[in-house]
This record gives C-alpha cells, structure tokens and sequence, in this order.
C-alpha cells in the first residue's frame, strides 16, 4: 500500500526494460552501427567485465552512502550510453564507454532492489515484497527485447528504441530520489 512499493515497480520497470533490452542487443546494435565482427566481439566481452565492477562498485557504495542517491547516478548515466550508441557517428572510444556504463547499471541493478526493499520495507515480508518487484522487473526485461526487436524490424535500426531507453533511465532513476529516508524498524524481541 506504500508509495515507496510503487515507486520502485515504476522505477524498475523501466531501468530494467532498459538495461534488459540492450544487453542482448548489443551485438545487432553495433553491428547496424558499422562496425567489424572482430570490435563488435571485443566490445560485447566489456559488458560482462563492467557487470562485475557494477556490482562491486555498487554495493560498496550502497552501504556508505544513501542508496537512491547512489541509484540515481549509477543507473541514469547509461542513458548518455543510449544517445551514444543512437549516433550516427558512433568510434570505438565511445561505444566502449557506452557499454561500459551500460554494464555497470546492469551489475547494481538487481542487488540494489535487493537492498531497497529490506531498507523501506524491513524483513517482516521481505520474500513477498521482494518477489512482487522482481515480477515487475522481469516484466520490463522480459518485453524488452521484442520491443527492440520490432524496432529494428520497421526502421532498419535502433536509435528510436535507444532514445526511448534514455528517457526511461532517466525516469526511472529520478524516480528513486522520491523513496525518502530510510524506514526504521523496532527491533524488539519476540515474547512468549
């Protein structure tokens, strides 16, 4: 019932919608963008080396600073990836950044819900709180790669779906700062 259970479906909807539909993309889209099979391959291997230093990285900072905040920046810098990659004059340099913050959104996205959900939500029913939003999650992952699809399919390439992931990026880590300060939980002990 709480707007925080709405806020982070919303918010996680759409990051995941996003970050779901590149990633398996990314080979179609820098192929469509000019480039060899030898960079498109060398380029792809980057996603899963920034997936790991995302959620290193992340959860370090998660647990020093405020965790919307932290969210904020680290899921809504892939919308710069996005425009990039919808360039028409996309180098090397820039698509390697790109997949870079691409795959560090990708790294702290699935443990910062994780940690979202127990700080505002507490442990009472973390399980169902937690399933509910991963339901949301796997929903904008799941349609996200058919949306792609189709895109590609009517205009011959991806920079309309691009544009529209920006956006939804950004929406969806905006959206975070709205969660507030963390809830507290009585930690009383159970009797008898």
């Amino acid at each position: 019932r709480s707007y925080r259970f709405r806020v982070l479906a919303f918010s996680f909807t759409l990051v995941s919608f996003s970050v779901g539909g590149l990633i398996p993309n990314m080979e179609n889209i820098l192929k469509t963008a000019g480039f060899a099979r030898a960079e498109v391959v060398a380029l792809v291997t980057l996603i899963g080396l920034s997936v790991t230093a995302g959620r290193l990285v992340g959860g370090w900072l998660i647990d020093r600073l405020w965790a919307p905040g932290v969210a904020c920046v680290m899921i809504g810098l892939p919308a710069l990836a996005c425009y990039l990659l919808a360039s028409s004059e996309l180098s090397v340099s820039a698509a390697r950044g790109a997949i870079v913050m691409i795959g560090i959104a990708a790294g702290v996205e699935y443990d910062l819900m994780a940690f979202l959900v127990a700080r505002y939500f507490g442990m009472k029913s973390y399980g169902a709180i937690y399933g509910a939003q991963y339901g949301f999650f796997a929903l904008g992952a799941g349609l996200a790669p058919v949306v792609f699809g189709r895109a590609f399919d009517n205009t011959g390439n991806y920079n309309s779906v691009l544009l529209l992931s920006a956006v939804f990026l950004i929406v969806g880590a905006a959206s975070l700062l709205a969660l507030g300060r963390y809830r507290s939980f009585s930690n009383k002990p159970l009797q008898a």
